[in-house]
């Protein structure tokens, strides 16, 4: 994964994978929050490859929840707009996807 910054615009390569987007969540001061990387292989389908939050040493014990529900709902919103998206997957290695919307 390779992360550039041009022209206060960010983008994430992963690899061969091809139109990978991103969605960045940044605090009121523009630090970085965290990050959410999804492909959509098929028209019907939004695959996550990778969801990543501060460590919750940086603000409490729950501190990074909220920041990871806001990317989940920005991915469902992204998927709403997308048209033929019929559902979302989450995919962890060594495991089958697990279906998050439709």
């Amino acid at each position: 994964m390779r992360r550039t910054n041009r022209a206060n615009q960010h983008r994430v390569r992963v690899g061969s994978v091809e139109d990978v987007q991103n969605l960045f969540a940044v605090s009121a001061e523009g630090r970085p929050l965290g990050v959410a990387l999804f492909v959509r292989p098929a028209p019907n389908r939004i695959v996550v490859l990778h969801l990543g939050v501060q460590p919750r040493s940086l603000g409490g014990r729950y501190a990074n929840t909220p920041v990871l529900i806001r990317l989940m709902h920005g991915i469902r919103t992204a998927a709403r707009a997308a048209e033929g998206a019929e559902r979302i997957e989450l995919v962890y290695k060594d495991r089958q996807p697990m279906r998050l919307h439709g």
